[in-house]
């Protein structure tokens, strides 16, 4: 009998011809401090790749034109000499300190003063810690005066969240910000105090070329507020998915600042299609389904969101009657706040499903690797591990690694292990409207029909 997971990507070859096609971003992490590099790319360009390098180290960076080559690598701790060549492959460069104090790299074939070409960095923020800001969460009852309080360790409050008895600090500097944690650390009515973290949407769609999206089998089964199953979708902004399936929409809930843009397709607009999707994949006899998606729009305008925003996203989700959440963002630094907001939800019935990452490698990725959270990576056509997906043993499932979504009258691929994840809760979704599932039984389900083992 063929195996679960290649009957579901059978079931979705019309999606997946296509995958390959979209590649998540490359994410550099430069240490100032020791002059080191982290970096994890998968076949982006070496101008996109010089673009986050500009903007995470500081440097001006000149190429020699025609020099845009394709780059994939992943690395920790490299010093600039070793980690530069795993970049540029044959290319030359020379790093040289500059006039004015700021260093300049240049990349060439032959002779340095081929490189011309100057690389504007880029502006996209990357997942990691926000040195300059602090989480502040106190016991039920506390009467310390945040404000107060932030104010005489020189920083200001710029987030409250009653229902999560949290503050949100900022501080002029990391330097500050670390001062203040440690004093804060002896309050006697201390919950916790971190570091702010910042997460991002692992992937992108790109548009495709005279190919439909195949029409999902489903319609919003007419059903009392009491009865919905709602996956609450903690993610940018939700598009009108069109007069099919709009009604599966309620009303969006908006905690990041301004708007998602609304010229191209948005992750959290992939995403709910996506989830759709996997709601269509359960056979309940019926095309008519109860599931319904709560968007909770945790960007805005930014291309980053962080943990505090990802913790309200998902006390909003709970308070408005998500049973299943969709977390299709992540960062390689874990938030014990954040797990423990997760892990209180999970044992009051939630289901948590999270993106694995989309880096070839085994470290974890959160909050994907909570153990309250079935963490999904993404599998190709063949029923193969996609080349671009984290294999940790946090992974839980494999699913579907591409998706295409309609918007605006054009198809759109999303590739990566966020529609992955988004395949897997419309599942858990569509099993939870089945009679006799409870939560525990549908992980089972789903990981004896899509379970994944590191190695395989």
């Amino acid at each position: 009998m063929k195996h679960p997971l290649l009957q579901l990507l059978a079931l979705l070859s019309g999606v997946l011809m296509a995958w390959g096609a979209a590649e998540p971003k490359p994410v550099l992490t430069w240490d100032a401090k020791t002059g080191r590099l982290d970096a994890r790319v998968q076949k982006a360009s070496l101008t996109q790749t010089l673009s986050r390098l500009a903007r995470v180290t500081g440097w001006q960076v000149y190429c020699e034109p025609g020099t845009d080559n394709q780059v994939s690598t992943a690395f920790k701790g490299l010093t600039v000499g070793e980690a530069l060549p795993r970049i540029l492959g044959n290319l030359s460069f020379n790093l040289i300190p500059g006039t004015n104090g700021i260093p300049q790299l240049y990349i060439y074939r032959t002779q340095v003063e081929s490189a011309t070409q100057a690389i504007a960095a880029g502006n996209e923020s990357e997942p990691g810690v926000i040195g300059n800001e602090l989480i502040l969460a106190l016991k039920p009852g506390s009467a310390v005066g945040v404000d107060e309080l932030a104010a005489m360790l020189g920083g200001k409050v710029t987030g409250h969240n009653a229902a999560l008895n949290a503050w949100r600090l900022t501080f002029p500097t990391d330097a500050a910000a670390d001062a203040a944690r440690k004093t804060l650390q002896g309050l006697e009515d201390l919950a916790s105090v971190e570091n702010n973290l910042r997460f991002v949407p692992p992937d992108e769609a790109s548009q495709m070329a005279a190919r439909q999206a195949p029409s999902i089998n489903l319609k919003p089964k007419v059903v009392g507020d009491r009865d919905r199953i709602i996956v609450g979708l903690i993610d940018t902004g939700v598009q009108s998915l069109g007069p099919e399936y709009d009604a599966f929409l309620l009303k969006s809930i908006q905690l990041g600042n301004g708007a998602t843009a609304s010229g191209e397709v948005s992750h959290g607009t992939a995403m709910a299609e996506t989830i759709l999707r996997g709601v269509s994949q359960v056979n309940t006899q019926s095309d008519y389904s109860p599931v319904r998606i709560l968007p909770v729009d945790v960007y805005g305008s930014n291309e980053s969101t962080t943990s505090w925003d990802v913790a309200r996203g998902i006390n909003a989700a709970l308070a408005g009657g998500a049973t299943i959440i969709n977390l299709s963002l992540g960062s390689n630094e874990q938030s014990p706040w954040l797990h423990t907001i997760i892990s209180n939800a999970s044992r009051d019935g939630a289901i948590f499903i999270g993106a694995a990452g989309n880096s070839p490698v085994t470290s974890p990725t959160f909050p994907a690797a909570y153990p309250e959270v079935l963490a999904v990576t993404a599998g190709n056509q063949r029923g193969e591990l996609a080349p671009y997906a984290n294999r940790g043993s946090f992974v839980d499932v494999m699913a579907p690694g591409s998706s295409l979504v309609r918007y605006g009258g054009q198809t759109f691929l999303v590739s990566g292990t966020s529609p992955a994840a988004a395949y897997v809760s419309g599942i858990a979704g569509a099993l939870r409207g089945l009679p006799g599932n409870t939560p525990t039984s549908i992980r089972d389900k789903i990981q004896k029909q899509l379970g994944y083992r590191p190695g395989k």
